[in-house]
């Protein structure tokens, strides 16, 4: 590293930081209480001094590109592989195709005037600023999967899967449109969707994001104050 009076280059700044984000995940797998600070641990392998540690990585959080340190847990990779080949084995011969078919589920939102470019005029002929017209949430599926009689991939609007709706509650700035959705909501959509698709076309692979919504705790967070046998109830 530099000497005192030096500035640190961009590359040895890079360097503090892989090192910082390696004490960062060494201690996420560590159980005892008896850590040094990361800023102490990064300072005394580099041999410099603690300030400069915390300054670089102060301005790095401000301006420096994130990655979440959990996703290189084992845990988390051994999941991502087993998903990874999950969804590999699906597929078949030099053209990829699908042995069964891949289902994206998304929800989203429109404004009546959604762009300024391109937008739908009322029979009044009255235009709004963009993000100030009616907003709607819309749930929705597109399949893909293979046209077994022309053998090509072949992708469509998941059947009556497509719901839109106005909104319930009015969004913050009348532009976040999850607020009109929660764990009930979808549970209801979700189910209906499953029916659906179990009746035309099978078994699939469903892929969906991790929205809040998505997730649903079957059971009760324990207080600080249940009893043991509250617990292993």
């Amino acid at each position: 590293m530099k000497r005192r009076a030096a500035p640190l280059t961009d590359n040895e700044k890079l360097m503090v930081i892989n090192i910082y984000n390696y004490f960062l995940g060494d201690n996420l797998r560590k159980d005892d209480h008896q850590k040094l600070s990361l800023y102490k641990q990064v300072a005394k392998v580099l041999g410099i001094a603690e300030g400069t540690v915390r300054s670089i990585i102060l301005d790095w959080n401000k301006h420096g590109e994130h990655k979440n340190i959990l996703h290189e847990l084992p845990n988390n990779v051994a999941f991502c592989c087993h998903y990874l080949c999950f969804h590999f084995a699906n597929l078949e011969g030099n053209n990829d195709m699908p042995r069964y078919p891949e289902v994206f589920l998304d929800e989203s939102y429109c404004h009546l005037y959604h762009t300024s470019r391109n937008t739908w005029v009322s029979h009044q002929g009255i235009i709004l600023a963009p993000r100030h017209g009616p907003l709607v949430v819309i749930f929705g599926a597109i399949i893909v999967f293979q046209n077994r009689s022309s053998n090509k991939l072949h992708s469509e609007l998941v059947l009556n899967s497509v719901y839109i709706r106005d909104v319930i509650i009015k969004p913050s700035g009348n532009l976040d449109y999850h607020e009109n959705f929660n764990a009930e909501i979808f549970k209801n959509l979700f189910t209906n969707f499953c029916k659906i698709l179990s009746e035309d076309y099978g078994s699939v692979s469903i892929h969906i994001d991790g929205a809040s919504y998505h997730k649903w705790r079957a059971e009760n967070i324990p207080s600080s104050s249940a009893k043991k046998q509250e617990l292993i109830d």
